[in-house]
């Protein structure tokens, strides 16, 4: 009994790492680093540093491609929006487009969009 305590024991690190790095913990993960980007192009926009924003929006919306499509699809919408602002309304434009037409693709995307 005191061998299994202690096999336990030295074996939880093992499945705690395993779990973060391969499990849902990379997922929250690559959430709270999206949250972190999101506060940064929030902040930027609000300054009026609009190019910068939507670069940040467009890293944000790429760590969160695999765990929230809905919510890339909305951080894709606001980088193009803030590129728009920034003065750069060709790319915005296509990035727009492609963002509708992937939208009229996927039967199961928001329509809040």
């Amino acid at each position: 009994m005191r061998r299994l305590r202690i096999a336990a024991w030295w074996l939880a690190p093992v499945v705690v790492i395993a779990w973060h790095y391969a499990g849902s913990g990379r997922q929250q993960l690559s959430a709270d680093l999206a949250r972190d980007q999101i506060r940064q192009a929030n902040a930027l926009e609000a300054r009026g540093d609009t190019a910068e924003s939507a670069e940040t929006y467009r890293q944000a919306a790429a760590t969160l491609s695999d765990v929230d499509k809905s919510a890339q699809q909305r951080l894709r919408l606001a980088a193009a929006k803030a590129q728009v602002a920034s003065g750069e309304i060709v790319e915005g434009e296509q990035m727009l487009g492609s963002l509708l037409s992937e939208l009229e693709r996927d039967p199961t995307s928001s329509a809040e969009l």
